[in-house]
């Protein structure tokens, strides 16, 4: 996805370097207080709001790598029960992230009911039994406080799913995009081989930067990074590979 995002940035740079280059937009009379404007207004609202979603984005990245990580913990500690009971919560969580690998769906997290944790639960009540060892009866306490601690967390990400940035928002920002690509068109370069390098350049950030800050906002970015690598991770240990 990303190579193909950039194929197409370069492909939109070289042609708009043609178009600059040998059509004069300049007549318009367009007054260039409207760039300086429309360039002020665009760069303020999109940095606050890139800085928003990046911010919501490394919360949604540490809150993953969390549940992981607990994931992780529950079938370690449960290696201290029976085989069978120790082969159950491998399953069961394996099973769970097969899932997300299997759908390449990296927002599976929060966006898909599961019963997972409520499995585990209900399986975890009927591994209790009288004078059970010390380690057995610690490691279910321990599998206990975690899964209690995965249950915050999967609010957390739901919660934090659900701040994206408002239509009203999304439309004014798209305005201004319009309105300062427009603006840029303007600006005199036909015939100029460096000055139709500049516009292009400049129109195409334009594009890129509206096309970051939806994939902030819809969580597509990097999304192999945050969803993935860490999902392999987990599954690899279950597999007894790491």
């Amino acid at each position: 996805m990303t190579s193909k995002l950039t194929i197409s940035l370069l492909t939109l740079c070289v042609l708009f370097f043609f178009i600059n280059g040998f059509f004069d937009f300049s007549n318009s009379q367009l007054d260039k207080i409207y760039l300086t404007v429309s360039t002020f207004l665009f760069s303020i609202f999109n940095g606050f709001f890139i800085s928003r979603q990046s911010s919501r984005y490394s919360e949604i990245r540490n809150n993953l790598s969390r549940f992981d990580a607990n994931m992780s913990i529950i079938f370690r500690e449960s290696s201290h029960l029976t085989k069978e009971e120790h082969a159950y919560f491998g399953d069961v969580i394996k099973e769970y992230y097969m899932k997300i690998l299997s759908s390449k769906d990296w927002s599976y997290y929060f966006t898909h009911k599961t019963d997972l944790i409520s499995k585990l639960h209900v399986y975890l009540e009927k591994c209790g039994e009288a004078g059970m060892d010390k380690i057995r009866g610690e490691a279910q306490r321990k599998i206990l406080g975690t899964l209690d601690d995965v249950q915050i967390i999967r609010k957390v990400l739901v919660s934090l799913k659900e701040e994206t940035i408002p239509r009203f928002q999304q439309f004014f920002i798209y305005t201004l995009a319009v309105i300062l690509f427009l603006a840029i068109m303007t600006l005199p370069s036909e015939g100029l081989v460096v000055a139709s390098i500049l516009k292009s350049v400049y129109m195409v950030t334009v594009i890129s930067v509206v096309i970051l800050l939806k994939k902030f906002n819809d969580l597509t970015l990097f999304e192999g990074v945050i969803g993935e690598h860490s999902a392999r991770d987990v599954v690899g240990i279950i597999d007894g590979e790491k």
